[in-house]
């Protein structure tokens, strides 16, 4: 499904609409008020709840018989999935099975949100807002 918008329309489509869509090109026109109007056609994106993951990894680890640890012992797993991300980019560029050892070190984070009645959407949209606030807090590029 395409659809075009021009950008005053587009602009003002809440953000639930923008994160269900992504922006495969854009045109930008003068029109006769010599206003810059931008048509952007986008696309819907397929995805899924992130607690909804979760809950399906949490279910798997748990037929799997995996959930009889500490959260400190969980924690200690995700430790180690960065350690084995860490070997996959000794080299010049990382390997490709960086991305799998990026996605264990998400899964085993999710399990253990899960597990402790987190909602991680929601917790991370919260942690994202007040980063923004924070600004650079000083930092530079």
């Amino acid at each position: 499904m395409l659809l075009s918008l021009p950008i005053a329309s587009y602009c003002s489509i809440e953000r639930l609409t923008l994160s269900h869509f992504s922006c495969a090109q854009q045109d930008h026109k003068l029109n006769g008020t010599g206003i810059t109007t931008m048509h952007a056609t986008i696309t819907p994106k397929v995805f899924m709840d992130i607690n909804k993951i979760a809950e399906q990894n949490y279910d798997w680890v748990e037929r799997m018989g995996w959930h009889n640890k500490s959260t400190l012992e969980a924690l200690a797993l995700v430790a180690s999935e960065v350690g084995e991300a860490i070997n996959e980019c000794r080299g010049e560029k990382p390997t490709e099975n960086f991305k799998e050892e990026l996605a264990d070190i998400v899964l085993r984070v999710l399990d253990i949100a899960h597990w402790q009645g987190i909602d991680m959407e929601q917790v991370l949209l919260d942690k994202m807002k007040k980063n923004k606030q924070r600004g650079t807090r000083g930092r530079v590029k």
